[in-house]
């Protein structure tokens, strides 16, 4: 089967490590895998790829970036390549993906990544046109599908993002957890860092001894290390920047916080409960920290903008030991997910 993947770029965004997680694995079952690239120049990936993996840039002059331009681009390399699917990932993807391949004869799905309510009118309008239309619809939460509810079942499809563990083999699992709380995202308004911090503050003055690590750059570092620096927290609160190696040190942490505003799928959440690292969540729309709690469990789930259940959650997981024992990853394990995928990319195509 030759299965096209259709992109924004290969930086290192959440839908990106998911996209190339699934191509690596089609790819390895001995499918022919394809990536177009829909925004940027290609010059390498973030995530590694395996070598079978064709990946073709579409926009490589400035003209090329205008809107239809780029839809008759996309269209014309679909239509040369004559794939058995295409997939398109993150909003303005799909839209194009939708009109390149709307009068054709080669099916398509849609993959919602992110919380829909956040998008703008226009884009909420062109996003259900190009959901309504599609062949297949995948979601990665329950409130996702929800918000799409007039795909057809037959048509629709909710499956979890694939774990991804960069652990080290020498990383040995400590009796005594460390007395950090760690974080982990792109310093901006989304992951709402600002009342992380102020609930930090509030957590030390019970528990003195313990610090925050915040994993991640964004444009919001000046600001977040101003507030730092105003509540006095400059030794007990760090901005560490991108670190592909937290994992190591989330195994051994008192736990993960996730304080965001909106989320799809956090995968970061996600992989620190598959490390066993208990964690605290936002319920945000729409709906991914929800549904990761429910399945991998050990995790506490609080209300946004909700210092109080900040705190009193933040002392519970200090003072409480939590086993490991009954981890169990295997339902977000990457070749289980891949599976899923074939399974209703399959249902598609014998539609």
């Amino acid at each position: 089967m030759i299965i096209c993947f259709t992109l924004s770029s290969l930086s290192a965004g959440g839908a990106e490590r998911v996209a190339t997680s699934l191509a690596n694995s089609f790819a390895k079952k001995g499918h022919k895998v394809i990536l177009l690239l829909v925004s940027i120049d290609y010059n390498n990936s973030f995530y590694e790829l395996d070598n079978s993996i064709e990946v073709i840039p579409l926009i490589k002059k400035n003209k090329d970036k205008k809107f239809f331009r780029r839809v008759r681009i996309l269209k014309e390399k679909i239509m040369y390549l004559n794939p058995d699917i295409v997939i398109s990932f993150l909003p303005h993807i799909c839209v194009y993906t939708y009109l390149a391949v709307r009068k054709t004869q080669i099916p398509f799905i849609c993959s919602e990544r992110n919380d829909p309510n956040q998008y703008s009118f226009l884009y909420k309008i062109l996003l259900r046109k190009s959901f309504k239309h599609a062949d297949g619809c995948v979601f990665q939460t329950t409130d996702a599908r929800d918000f799409y509810r007039f795909v057809k079942e037959d048509s629709a499809k909710v499956i979890f993002n694939p774990v991804y563990l960069n652990l080290s083999k020498n990383v040995v699992r400590k009796d005594e957890k460390d007395k950090v709380f760690i974080s982990v995202g792109r310093l901006v308004e989304q992951k709402n860092f600002s009342f992380l911090i102020s609930g930090f503050s509030s957590f030390i003055k019970l528990k003195p001894d313990y610090k925050l690590v915040i994993y991640g750059e964004g444009p919001l570092r000046g600001s977040l290390e101003e507030q730092i620096k105003k509540l006095g927290l400059q030794e007990q609160v760090t901005l560490l920047g991108n670190d592909p190696n937290w994992h190591d040190y989330a195994v051994n942490a008192t736990g993960f916080i996730s304080t965001s505003n909106y989320e799809g799928m956090p995968n970061c959440l996600e992989e620190a409960l598959c490390l066993g690292c208990p964690s605290i969540a936002t319920n945000c729309p729409i709906g991914g920290s929800k549904d990761l709690i429910s399945l991998l469990g050990h995790g506490i789930l609080i209300d946004m903008d909700n210092e109080k259940e900040l705190l009193s959650s933040m002392i519970e997981i200090s003072e409480k030991r939590y086993s490991l024992n009954n981890i169990n990853v295997e339902p977000v394990e990457l070749n289980n997910i891949s599976e899923q995928w074939l399974s209703f990319i399959n249902k598609i195509l014998n539609k």
